[in-house]
């Protein structure tokens, strides 16, 4: 069977914003956001997984201390390197929030939701994403890999 981009987008926009019985596994998007200040209390009281979802190389160029990469950025997909992490995910205990670099946090909905559809459970998206908390100067952040 072929399976076009565009309609494999199309369809995960479409999701996005539908609610209630159509999509019964997927959460209201609202209750899928932690803002910046309960992400803070977040990372302080609990061992939450953060998953950077930009590119490589805004990645390596800063990125939330501990986060990892999910390469996500204008992708319709996950990336097939993605494997041993989304496994990793599927049995955490600890919370998960993605975060990208829009204000709409746009692409890190999309890579949540995709990951809920694989198995993985109580994915938020970080409000302001990457933006927002550099923006914060006491904020740290790491470099590299």
């Amino acid at each position: 069977m072929y399976r076009s981009p565009f309609l494999a987008s199309a369809l995960l926009i479409w999701m996005m914003g539908v609610q209630g019985p159509l999509m019964p596994g997927l959460p209201d998007q609202s209750a899928m956001r932690i803002s910046q200040p309960d992400f803070k209390t977040l990372l302080a009281n609990e061992h939450p997984i953060v998953v950077d979802v930009r590119t490589a190389d805004a990645f390596r160029e800063g990125h939330i201390p501990g986060a990892v990469l999910l390469p996500f950025e204008g992708r319709t997909s996950l990336p097939p390197e993605s494997t041993e992490l989304i496994a990793r995910l599927k049995t955490a205990k600890d919370p998960i929030v993605t975060y990208c670099a829009c204000h709409g946090e746009t692409t890190s909905t999309r890579a949540a939701i995709l990951l809920q559809l694989q198995g993985v459970k109580g994915v938020r998206v970080l409000t302001g994403g990457w933006d927002d908390w550099i923006s914060d100067r006491s904020n740290s952040t790491e470099k590299g890999q």
